[in-house]
């Protein structure tokens, strides 16, 4: 099934690598995680598109879990190449999960315009909505690049975010 083929085709988050690991340096970690996804990505970035483009406006939950998949990986294979595209499909989403994996998938690029872009938007369109603010912190707090920790500290700031609210706290700091 396609949902079986999207869970199979995640890798497994820099957590759960690390589990069971007692002595772990988490930046050699996070550089292999991050160079492993991109030599996945760049391998299988033509099926990867032909599946999308495929798929693009089909809305079956099973197929979209694989086409989300994909867009991540076409992110991640050649963000210059597919940005657009990706803003595009946020753009036109007709349900939350398309517009949240392409979200994500921008966030884990390396272009500041484009995260900073999307940040702004998403912000926007969902302030008055504090479960989908959670997801904007925490992608936020995950998102790829050397100014993370800056921008987790200056979220802590953000009117959105408060101290007495443990889902907040989870989604901006443990993330």
């Amino acid at each position: 099934s396609f949902e079986l083929k999207a869970e199979l085709f995640k890798l497994p988050s820099i957590q759960e690598c690390m589990g069971g690991l007692y002595e772990v340096d988490p930046i050699v970690l996070n550089q292999a995680h991050e160079d492993f996804e991109y030599a996945f990505s760049k391998a299988l970035e033509s099926i990867l598109l032909e599946f999308f483009n495929a798929h693009e406006h089909q809305e079956n939950r099973a197929i979209r879990a694989l086409k989300n998949v994909c867009l991540q990986y076409l992110m991640k294979a050649a963000p210059q190449n597919f940005a657009s595209r990706c803003w595009a499909y946020f753009e036109s989403a007709k349900n939350m999960t398309n517009r949240v994996a392409a979200f994500y998938a921008m966030m884990q690029t390396k272009d500041d315009v484009l995260k900073q872009k999307i940040c702004t938007v998403f912000e926007k369109d969902w302030s008055n909505n504090e479960l989908v603010m959670d997801k904007w912190f925490y992608f936020q707090a995950t998102q790829k690049g050397k100014d993370v920790l800056e921008r987790v500290q200056h979220l802590l700031n953000h009117p959105l975010f408060h101290w007495t609210n443990p889902n907040k706290v989870r989604m901006l700091i443990s993330a």
